[in-house]
């Protein structure tokens, strides 16, 4: 614990929850690229970082260009980031047929407790 002006900062570090999406390429031509952009608002009160874990999406065509967003700031900016997320069945050598993937999203907020301290 730390006083600084008699107040104290405690760290503390959440894992929100996030809700799944489904991002749909729908029904493509063997041999063709195709992108999306996806834009992530944070509309909660505190500043939020998160990274996508690529390692696995790969080997079914999926690509996501983002790299990792630190403090993306909250309440009252809620700002924005933009990436691209592109599918490429050929480049990944993947048969015909329907092909789904999770994209495992890392997020953290890290949020200051102010308290009073004794003095």
């Amino acid at each position: 614990m730390c006083c600084v002006t008699h107040s104290c900062f405690l760290g503390n570090y959440f894992r929100p929850r996030l809700p799944e999406y489904q991002l749909d390429f729908g029904h493509r031509v063997l041999g063709t690229v195709c992108t999306h952009i996806v834009r992530a608002t944070n509309t909660g009160v505190f500043p939020v970082s998160f990274q996508v874990e690529r390692d696995d999406v790969h080997r079914y065509g999926f690509h996501v260009e983002l790299d990792r967003v630190r403090n993306l700031p909250g309440s009252p900016d809620h700002e924005t980031v933009d990436f691209v997320v592109s599918f490429d069945p050929r480049g990944a050598n993947l048969p015909l047929g329907p092909i789904e993937t999770v994209v495992p999203i890392n997020v953290s907020i890290f949020v200051y407790t102010v308290m009073s301290c004794p003095k």
